[in-house]
């Protein structure tokens, strides 16, 4: 599963909303990854999906 999103997200609120759960979804969101027949996250992939969602901006200000 991949997710593309812009960088630079124009409408701060939806991108806050959207980064909100990028971030649940590779955290509390894995509680339900082996009952949907996912397998977990490894910490380097979800430490590398954390610098892209901290990377994701509005106006140049972070969202996270």
């Amino acid at each position: 599963t991949y997710i593309l999103a812009y960088k630079d997200q124009k409408n701060a609120e939806k991108g806050k909303a959207l980064v909100d759960f990028l971030w649940w979804g590779i955290h509390d969101g894995e509680q339900f990854a082996k009952d949907l027949q996912y397998a977990p996250l490894p910490a380097e992939i979800v430490k590398r999906a954390e610098a892209k969602i901290n990377s994701i901006t509005s106006g140049g200000q972070p969202l996270r």
